[in-house]
This record gives C-alpha cells, structure tokens and sequence, in this order.
C-alpha cells in the first residue's frame, strides 16, 4: 500500500494539467508491458521507435530505471493546464547540471547499487556511462533532442485525438469538483485509488509512506490503463500521477448532474456512493471517503438495499456492501434518447496494457 499523507496545502494547490511529456512517459516507463496476442503493442511500438530512430539516451536511461525515473524528462510546467511541447523539451534542454547530475546518479545508484562516481569506477562502460561523459548540459540537450523525435514519431500522428479526450476528462472531473467535491474525483481517479479525509492511498505490493506537502499533479492520459506515480526523493516537488482516461463512450463514474441520467433517478448523493461499490465497503468506509456522516451513508445504503441496487454480507462484526448485477448495469448505460454505448477502443494505433507503476520513489 502507497500512502500519500494530505495536508491543507497540498489538497489546495492540487492541480490537473495535460502534458505532452507526460504522454510520452506513460508508455516510454519499461514496465508497460507488450500483449501476447497483439502485434500492434504499444511496448513493441516503443521500442520499434527507440531502434529506428537511435534514440540512444532514452534507450540507456529506460533500461536502467528499477523504480526510480530522472523526472527532468519530463517537467510538467505550471501555468496552464496544457503546456506547450516546446516549452516543455525547452525545460529539458536547460536543466541545470546539478539537477542533471543528481537525478543521474540517483539512477544509477538505483540500477547498479553504485552512485554515479563510483559507478565510472567499478562498473564496465555501460551506454548511458559512455552518454554522461560528455558532460550534464549535452546530455540534457540531447534527451530533449531524442524526446522531441520521440513524441513527433509516436504521439504527434494521435495528439489531437489525445489531447482532446485528456481534457474532455478535466472538463468531466472540474464539474464533479464543483458538484461533489475533490474529493469525490479523488475516487475515481482509479480502483487501486482511494482518498480519505487526510491520506491519498494506491493499492500496490509496496509500502512507501510520503507526506506530500507540495502540490499534487494529477494527468489524464488515454494512454495509460493503470496509475503511474512519480514521487521525489528530494521533497522538491510534489506527487506527481498518471492516471488513465474513461474509454470514448463509457459511462461517467462520478456524477455530473445530467451527464449521467442515473443521477436524476436516485440523486447525486447515492449516485455517488454506488459508483464507489466497485469492491466491497463498509459504513464507515464510505463515510470516510466522501465526507458524509455515517448515519447518511446508512440511510442511502437502506434505501438502495431495499431497491436492489446493493447487496450486503456479514464478515465479524463488519458488514459490507457491494453493488448489485442490476446497478452495474445502469452505470454502464446512458438513458436518454438516441445514445449509443460504443465498445472501448484503443488509443490511436497503440494499446495501452499498463500495470501499476512507480516511475521514481
């Protein structure tokens, strides 16, 4: 488990922002993997485009990153909620070297169990050795250069339609805020995420506790199937995570008044808490996790109980509920006239398979 202690400010300064940089980095990280039945992968794409084109620094840093990843690639500027690609490749040209330098050796030390001085020393040349040599300012400059050729080839031919889609998700999630709260998109950002009243957990086989006392970035991207989280080990900069868009034509998860009928039907507030009977919950689970009161959480869940929509099962002296057959399947269908649920479809020509992912902790 991954938990993200909140403060007032972090929560404050939380911020959504499409970045192109950051589409690159939801399938250049090496643990998105390939499929076993789709020539078409996006794994396979990636490393297509790394030969083709000799990508040689994004080549040598992708095979060196265990769980740590050198975030000067991508910079996610502020100021806009959609940062241009040649701002953003502008930032990695200049980074400062003692940037570069740290954030190299800190890599390297996660790869080898050595820091880059003594990685030169006892280790064989390696490609991304023989890359830092020419000093930290050409490597930057070149990561920008091969970042560029990168994004041109494999995410420029789709950006239109990922851009689009990335912030028809923000324009979603800014109504539910304003609607239900930051909280509320918190949720359902993903299933392995879930937010409570002061700490911000992901489902994961490891355990890392951070405070997050700066500002939580949060990206949308059709890319990515699955969460990617990209923690500072400097405590520079806060979190930053990648989550993955609705396919075109799925169903809201969270309310947004008329955008879902099943709103109108059984009301904002059980809206909400039947969205987030992905998986069993408590009570006081759900209490914690959208500000209600307990005694509001069981008033709703009564009434959604006596109508079918949920289920409930004794464990001790816990009792948990979970959605029913017949109310996933209202929350997956649009009711007004003329709509049509299309399938899923898959982003472009690529296909995004991602598992979870830590990019730098």
């Amino acid at each position: 488990m991954i938990e993200i202690s909140l403060t007032a400010a972090s929560l404050g300064q939380c911020r959504f922002s499409v970045s192109p940089t950051m589409q690159a980095a939801a399938v250049l990280h090496p643990r998105h993997p390939g499929s076993a039945v789709d020539r078409r992968t996006i794994r396979r794409a990636v490393d297509a485009t790394l030969e083709r084109k000799r990508l040689r620094v994004l080549s040598a840093v992708g095979a060196g990153i265990r769980t740590y990843a050198p975030d000067f690639l991508t910079p996610a500027l502020e100021g806009t909620a959609t940062p241009s690609l040649d701002d953003e490749l502008h930032h990695v040209a200049c980074t400062p070297t003692e940037t570069v330098a740290r954030q190299m050796n800190r890599l390297l030390a996660d790869a080898y169990g050595l820091g880059h001085a003594e990685a030169r020393a006892k280790q064989p040349p390696s490609p991304l050795r023989q890359l830092l040599d020419s000093g930290e300012r050409a490597f930057a400059q070149r990561a920008a250069a091969e970042m560029e050729i990168f994004w041109k080839t494999l995410i420029a031919p789709q950006w239109q339609s990922i851009r689009s889609r990335a912030e028809a998700d923000l324009d979603h999630r800014a109504r539910t805020i304003a609607r239900c709260g930051l909280t509320t998109v918190l949720n359902s950002l993903h299933p392995a995420i879930s937010c409570g009243s002061t700490t911000l957990n992901i489902s994961s086989g490891r355990r890392i506790d951070v405070v997050a006392d700066g500002r939580i970035t949060l990206f949308p991207s059709p890319l990515a199937v699955k969460w990617l989280l990209s923690l500072d080990p400097w405590g520079e900069r806060g979190p930053y995570l990648i989550y993955p868009v609705r396919r075109e034509g799925a169903a809201p998860r969270t309310p947004t008044g008329p955008a879902h009928p099943l709103t109108e039907v059984i009301g904002a507030s059980r809206f909400v808490l039947l969205s987030a009977l992905e998986s069993p919950r408590t009570t006081t689970e759900l209490a914690e996790r959208h500000h209600f009161s307990a005694s509001t959480v069981s008033y709703h869940l009564a009434h959604m109980h006596r109508t079918g929509l949920v289920a409930r099962e004794r464990a001790g002296k816990r009792v948990y509920y979970r959605r029913t057959a017949k109310a996933a399947t209202l929350l997956d269908q649009d009711f007004r006239p003329g709509a049509v649920v299309a399938p899923g479809r898959r982003a472009g020509g690529l296909t995004a398979t991602e598992p979870e992912g830590i990019v730098s902790a």
